[in-house]
C-alpha cells in the first residue's frame, strides 16, 4: 500500500529524468523513460478504456513498419530506429502512467521544463553574442545549434517553442502555497525570455510550428470574442514586422526564405538552399512511394535509395548536398507504404481531435506545432524528435485536465 503511494513521485522523477536527459544526456532520457513505463505498467490494474485508446493508431504504425521491416528484410538499422519508436508503441502506457501525477507533480514537470530550456538557450545567446558576426551567419543558414542540449537545431528550437506554452499553462494553474505561487512568477518570466530566444535562435521551422501552434490556440480560446482576436492578432502582426526590421537574425531568416522560394519557383540552382533542397528531396521521396505504395520499403537507412531516386527525378543537388525526405509523412510512407501514412495521419487527428473536444489549449498547441513541424522535418526519426511526440503531448493533456482543480489526483 505504501509502495503505491509512491508511484505519482516515481512518475515525476521519470519526467524529470526525461526532461533533463533529452537535452544533456540522451542515455539519461531513456531511463526516465523506463521509470514511467514501470509506473504504467503498475497502474494497469485501474486503468480505464478510453484513456488510451485514441492512442492506439501511434502504437499501429509502429507494429505496421516492423511488419513491413520484416517483409523488406530486417536490418541494424531496422533494430535501431525501432528502439527509438518503442515510446510510440507504448504510448498508451506511457498515458496510464503519467494518469497518476497529482497537481503539484504537473507543476514541477513543468517548471523543470521551462528551467531546462531557459538554462540551454541563455547559454547559447551568450556563447553567440562573443562572436556576432559567425552568429549571424549561423542563422542566416538556419543553423544556430545550443550550446548544451545535444539535439539538433531544429528540434531545439520546437522544444524551446513547446516552453513557451508550458510556462503559460503554468501560469493558468492555481496553487495554494504562497512561494510556489511566486516561484511560478519567475518561471513565467524565464518563459518570455524563452520566446525572445526563440525569435533569435530559433531555425525557420521551429518559428513556423511555434506561430501554427500558437494560432491554433487562439483561435479556439477567442472563438466566442472574434474582436478581441482580431485585436491580438494585428498587434502580433506589427510585431512581427518590426522585429523583421529592426532584428538582425530575424531579418536574415526572412530574406533567406525568400531568396528559398525564388529558387524554387524559378527552377535555379537549389544548392546551398535549404527549402530548395528539401523541395528535391520531397520529390525524390515521392517517387519511392509511387513504386512501393503498398509495404514500403522498411526502416532502413534511406540515403543510397534517395540519392537513386534524386537521379530518377533529375534534381541538380549535388550528390553530397542531397538530403533525406526531411519530411515525416514522406519518410513515413517510405518506410510503410501508404497505409503507415494513413496512420500516422490518423494519429494526428486524434490528438487535435482529443485537445478540441476537451477545450485543452495546450495540447492543441502542441498538436498544432507537430503537424506543421512534420512537413519540414522527420522528427519521429531521432529520440529528441519521439519524445518531443508523446512524452511532452501526455504531460500537457494531464496539464490542461488540472486547470481551475485544486492540488488532487488527475482521476478520482
Amino acid at each position: 500500500m505504501k509502495f503505491k503511494k509512491l508511484i505519482p513521485s516515481l512518475c515525476l522523477a521519470g519526467v524529470l529524468l526525461s526532461l533533463a536527459g533529452i537535452l544533456f544526456a540522451p542515455a539519461l532520457a531513456s531511463l526516465g523513460m523506463i521509470l514511467c513505463l514501470f509506473c504504467g505498467v503498475l497502474s494497469l490494474k485501474h486503468a480505464q478504456r478510453e484513456e488510451y485508446l485514441s492512442l492506439v493508431p501511434g502504437a499501429l504504425l509502429v507494429l505496421w513498419l516492423v511488419c513491413a521491416s520484416l517483409l523488406n528484410h530486417w536490418t541494424t538499422d531496422s533494430t535501431r530506429l525501432l528502439l527509438l519508436k518503442l515510446p510510440l508503441l507504448l504510448l498508451p502506457l506511457l498515458a496510464i502512467a503519467l494518469k497518476n501525477l497529482h497537481r503539484v507533480h504537473i507543476y514541477w514537470a513543468l517548471t523543470a521544463w521551462v528551467w531546462l530550456l531557459y538554462a540551454a538557450a541563455v547559454a547559447s545567446f551568450w556563447i553567440y553574442l562573443g562572436d556576432a558576426a559567425w552568429y549571424h551567419q549561423l542563422v542566416l543558414e538556419s543553423k544556430p545549434m545550443p550550446v548544451l542540449a545535444r539535439m539538433h537545431h531544429i528540434e531545439f528550437s520546437l522544444y524551446l517553442a513547446a516552453s513557451v506554452w508550458a510556462g503559460f499553462a503554468l501560469w493558468r494553474l492555481d496553487l495554494g502555497p504562497k512561494w510556489m505561487n511566486q516561484l511560478r512568477w519567475f518561471t513565467l518570466a524565464a518563459a518570455g525570455i524563452n520566446l525572445v530566444m526563440l525569435h533569435l535562435l530559433s531555425a525557420r521551422t521551429g518559428l513556423l510550428a511555434f506561430y501554427a501552434g500558437s494560432t491554433l490556440w487562439m483561435l479556439w480560446a477567442f472563438r466566442h470574442q472574434w474582436k478581441r482576436m482580431i485585436w491580438s492578432a494585428l498587434t502580433l502582426l506589427l510585431m512581427l514586422l518590426m522585429g523583421g526590421l529592426l532584428v538582425p537574425s530575424l531579418r536574415n531568416r526572412l530574406v533567406n526564405t525568400v531568396e528559398d522560394f525564388n529558387t524554387v519557383t524559378q527552377n535555379q540552382d537549389p544548392n546551398d538552399k535549404s527549402f530548395a533542397q528539401r523541395w528535391e528531396a520531397w520529390k525524390a521521396a515521392k517517387l519511392l512511394i509511387m513504386e512501393h505504395p503498398l509495404m514500403g520499403l522498411g526502416m532502413k537507412e534511406l540515403a543510397t535509395v534517395m540519392s537513386a531516386a534524386h537521379e530518377s527525378t533529375g534534381s541538380k543537388v549535388l550528390p553530397w548536398n542531397r538530403k533525406l525526405p526531411h519530411n515525416q509523412y514522406l519518410e513515413t510512407g517510405i518506410q510503410g507504404g501508404l497505409l503507415a501514412m494513413v496512420l500516422l495521419l490518423i494519429s494526428l487527428f486524434l490528438w487535435v481531435r482529443t485537445a478540441l473536444k476537451n477545450a485543452h489549449l495546450f495540447l492543441l498547441a502542441m498538436a498544432g506545432m507537430a503537424v506543421t513541424a512534420f512537413v519540414f522535418e522527420s522528427l519521429l526519426e531521432q529520440q529528441s524528435g519521439v519524445m518531443l511526440c508523446t512524452l511532452l503531448p501526455i504531460l500537457a493533456f494531464y496539464s490542461d485536465l488540472q486547470q481551475n482543480k485544486r492540488d488532487e489526483p488527475l482521476h478520482r
